[in-house]
């Protein structure tokens, strides 16, 4: 799909949820240089609310919209920007 030698510009960031009794994924694909740098707990801040904070009994977990729902960050994967065109043809953002 891309060359080897393609710049990784950009990253899936990927996230699991659970809200009651419901749990689900979501994604955003971000600059590699920004996803980098911040910790999980700054890109669910970022992604899902500004005021979450991390869960005592579960390491790198994090409560959101006021203690509503559990998230943390499953999976990171880096990208070209070609790639990046293709998933955002397809709706993927």
């Amino acid at each position: 799909m891309s060359d080897k030698n393609e710049e990784m510009k950009y990253t899936m960031v990927e996230f699991w949820v659970r809200d009651g009794d419901r749990e689900y994924h979501d994604s955003v694909i971000l600059e590699t240089s920004y996803v980098d740098k911040a910790t999980d707990l700054q890109l669910v801040q970022d992604f899902f609310d500004p005021e979450a904070y991390e869960d005592n009994q579960r390491e790198e977990e994090f409560w959101i919209h006021g203690s509503e729902a559990l998230a943390y960050v499953s999976n990171k994967k880096a990208m070209t920007e070609a790639t990046k065109k293709i998933l955002n043809e397809n709706g993927v953002y």
